[in-house]
């Protein structure tokens, strides 16, 4: 059975909605199976949104936890329920059987009956609430006396640390109306706080692979099992912080046990009742031996994968509930009380982050922020800064860190291809020709200029969330050994520390791997929980649990993909130097603050329409480059594109001059003579290969590996090489995208030699193929990109792989 795939998308991630983000929401999924964290407004049309919801399934949708009753975190709530479960859907469940689950704090139930009420709502299908109560309050009543005047419940606020700024103090009581529940809904839970750890641990478990849930009790079926707890978190307001744990899972099956079950197919089907014998696999993973019939017994697996968790918090000033002192200062075992308790060791962090002091030169008051004013501002409003955000994380040892909830000022940036100047792409229409370069080139400086304005603006967005991430970053890290108690040179500290926090954006996705690393179950209570879940008893089979160390069976991780790979090399892709203005490497570094820069790289433009909203991308990749290379026809693009003047100079700024290639080569057959004749007399390189072995980008290919020889000297017998960036061949005609592929995998390094037609050499011929590597078998590369209109590309191989980027870059 593969490992479930358990990931976070996120729909909003701001405290108020602005262009680019919307009110907070966020999905967690395991597979097909998907629970939603808080319900702003507008949440139901980012689900169909088709840059942020993406291809998500509100059918998919089980269950819903509420952090606290704030309007930005719960009134797209019950529009949702209606979308869900509106007139005009078809019955979703029976009667007894709620469509969807919804947990909260108290008020909740009340929340959505009375508007449900009063709006005149009706739905197909059943949901229920449960709340969960602080020991201070009472249960709402499910259902209100028709016999007696309408009355109210009251709800104490829980006794806490709150923010002592009088505007934002609540009042010590709330009284909200007692109403009979709607017609469609089902008689909840209210769940009290368990007030010896300040927790309302595993209040609801689910599995993916089971129709039915458990609400504060056992849990029994198959697995695996994804128990959720709660703990108090201090913001205006009660607040809950959620935590989703992943049972224990047991170590992939041999392969053997395959063979032998089939060996035995017909006994085993007629004893066991199974219409295949390979059914009886799933017995095995739950936990049960398997007697076969010539005596021999398959033993279940081992339970001593760990589980992943994952902690997600609604708003709040501090974590830990104000529970620290009561922890006594540690965060081991039941010490850690509230969030301290069950949120450690957590695989990742979702923290809010809604404001931030930043240096002079990103901010509108051009001075810097003063960090303890922030701080106290944001503390005053029962909110976090990235320093908060960072020592949580430290505090709990959390292994990833995301930032959401931002300020309405922090908007997010989007890349500069998906914002709408209106009009067509370069290319188009009509093709400017050599006699209308002036008008050409004029044009497209205008368009530039424009488009420069927007560029810098987003730039400056990215920045600032750049810095946020970098506050958090520090913050986290530098407390791993004060707050989280961890030696600096422990594996599990470098592990993090080679981490950095990342700021959220509406539409961002993030997975949780799965932990590959054994574990020892002398005194396993998480392997027990589970046998027992799966109707298994321990010592009925004293093999199902081993008394050692289990070591790592490479035979059965290879059948789940778990193998690990030693020596391997680790690669880092991040587009974001190229794509980003500021980042060239011949800009000289900035030593205030982080930063990007790219690595030396060549272009090869091919012969492909250029999107006016492109210009600016396309310019700076261009002026960037360390060898510029066009392919046959691409020498017309660029030609047309930037016009004649661009590359003459004719103004007397060099400093704006567009560069010359470097070559042009192919079998010139699609390049225009005059565009030839224009820059042989600027003193471009003509390289004419009219081979029909190979075509024009594997014969670029080949001319940029010449370029390279002559520049780098060959190290210990290997050749020196740079990155590469094709540009185009992404849209358009299918034929061409599907060789831009074909090239990216003859280029990747790790994947299957395609070979190629070696091309006979004439005596006497040109020396079309008669190199040292024929034009069309090129040479395997590290790095190779296609950058194209609006899309960006690149083949991975067997390795260790880190994909970076400024957010935007990774948007659909």
């Amino acid at each position: 059975m593969p490992t479930p795939k358990v990931s976070l998308k996120f729909l909003g991630t701001s405290s108020a909605p602005n262009l680019t983000r919307n009110f907070s929401s966020l999905l967690f999924k395991v597979d097909n199976y998907t629970l939603m964290v808080d319900c702003g407004e507008s949440t139901q049309r980012q689900l169909i949104s088709r840059h942020i919801g993406g291809d998500e399934k509100l059918s998919n949708l089980k269950t819903i936890l509420i952090t606290h009753l704030h309007g930005d975190h719960v009134l797209g709530l019950v529009p949702l329920l209606l979308n869900l479960m509106g007139p005009s859907s078809s019955p979703s469940a029976p009667d007894d059987k709620p469509r969807v689950e919804i947990f909260g704090p108290c008020g909740l139930r009340a929340l959505i009956r009375s508007t449900l009420t009063l709006c005149y709502s009706q739905l197909t299908g059943k949901y229920v609430v449960h709340e969960l109560l602080w020991p201070n309050q009472t249960p709402y009543p499910h259902r209100a006396d028709p016999t007696k005047p309408p009355s109210y419940h009251q709800i104490p606020e829980p006794v806490d640390k709150r923010p002592t700024t009088q505007p934002y103090q609540d009042p010590t009581v709330r009284w909200i109306p007692i109403l009979p529940p709607h017609e469609s809904e089902l008689e909840g839970k209210d769940i009290l706080m368990d007030d010896s750890t300040k927790t309302w641990s595993r209040f609801h478990t689910f599995s993916p692979n089971a129709k039915t849930s458990a609400v504060g009790e056992e849990y029994h079926g198959e697995g695996p099992f994804y128990d959720i707890s709660a703990a108090p978190i201090l913001h205006r307001c009660p607040t809950l912080g959620f935590t989703i744990e992943e049972s224990v899972r047991c170590e992939p099956l041999p392969p053997s046990y395959q063979k032998s079950l089939l060996d035995h197919g017909d006994e085993l089907k007629r004893r066991e009742g199974v219409k295949h014998p390979l059914a009886l696999l799933g017995r095995l993973r739950m936990g049960h031996s398997i007697l076969l019939p010539d005596g021999s017994l398959l033993r279940p697996p081992v339970f001593n994968i760990p589980g992943r968790k994952v902690t997600i918090l609604g708003d709040t000033f501090d974590a830990t509930g104000g529970l620290e002192a009561e922890s006594m200062g540690g965060y081991e075992g039941a010490r850690a009380k509230g969030m301290l308790g069950i949120s450690k060791d957590s695989d990742l962090l979702v923290h809010e982050c809604t404001n931030a002091a930043l240096p002079r030169d990103l901010c509108s008051s051009k001075k810097d922020e003063d960090m303890l004013e922030v701080l106290e501002k944001a503390r005053s409003k029962g909110h976090s800064t990235p320093q908060v955000a960072g020592r949580f994380a430290s505090k709990i040892r959390a292994r990833r860190l995301v930032l959401n909830h931002f300020s309405i000022k922090f908007p997010s940036a989007t890349h500069p291809s998906l914002q709408d100047e209106g009009g067509h792409g370069v290319g188009s229409g009509k093709v400017k020709g050599v006699h209308d370069e002036e008008e050409c080139g004029e044009a497209s400086e205008e368009r530039s200029r424009r488009f420069e304005a927007k560029v810098s603006e987003n730039e400056r967005r990215f920045r600032v969330m750049r810095e946020i991430e970098d506050q958090a970053t520090e913050a986290w890290h530098s407390g791993l050994v004060e707050l989280g108690g961890l030696d600096v040179q422990s594996e599990e500290s470098k592990e993090i520390r080679s981490r950095r926090a990342i700021a959220s954006f509406d539409g961002f996705s993030i997975e949780v791997p799965p932990h590959t690393t054994r574990i020892g179950h002398e005194e396993s209570e998480e392997a027990r929980r589970t046998l027992k879940r799966l109707g298994v008893s321990p010592q009925a089979d004293p093999k199902v649990i081993e008394r050692k160390k289990v070591e790592v069976d490479d035979e059965a991780a290879k059948v789940q993909g778990l193998a690990a790979v030693e020596d391997e090399q680790t690669l880092e892709w991040n587009p974001s130097p190229f794509l980003l203005e500021s980042s060239s490497p011949s800009s000289p570094p900035d030593p205030t603050r982080r930063s990007i820069r790219a690595r030396e790289y060549a272009i090869i433009m091919l012969n492909c329409e250029v999107n006016r909203k492109q210009l600016s991308t396309l310019r700076r990749l261009w002026q960037n480059a360390r060898f510029r290379i066009c392919a046959d026809g691409g020498a017309n693009r660029i030609l047309d594109t930037f016009g004649k003047q661009a590359f003459a100079g004719g103004d007397g700024d060099v400093t704006s001059r567009m560069k010359l290639p470097d070559a042009i080569v192919g079998d010139l057959d699609s390049v225009r003579e005059e565009v030839v004749a224009w820059f042989h007399k600027m003193g471009v390189e003509i390289r004419r290969v009219p081979s029909q072995y190979a075509t024009d980008l594997q014969k670029s290919v080949q001319t940029l590996q010449d370029l390279e020889s002559n520049l780098f000297p060959i190290v210990e017998g290997q050749r020196q090489e740079m990155e590469l960036i094709i540009y185009g061949g992404l849209s358009g005609r299918l034929d061409q995208t599907a060789h831009t592929l074909h090239v990216l995998w003859q280029l990747c390094k790790g994947a299957q030699e395609l070979g190629g037609i070696v091309e006979p050499v004439e005596e006497g011929g040109d020396g079309d193929g008669g190199g040292a590597t024929p034009p069309n078998q090129v040479s395997k590369r590290s790095k190779t990109w296609a950058v194209g209109d609006g899309s960006l590309c690149w083949l991975l191989s067997k390795v260790s792989l880190w994909a970076r980027g400024a957010p935007p870059l990774f948007r659909p």
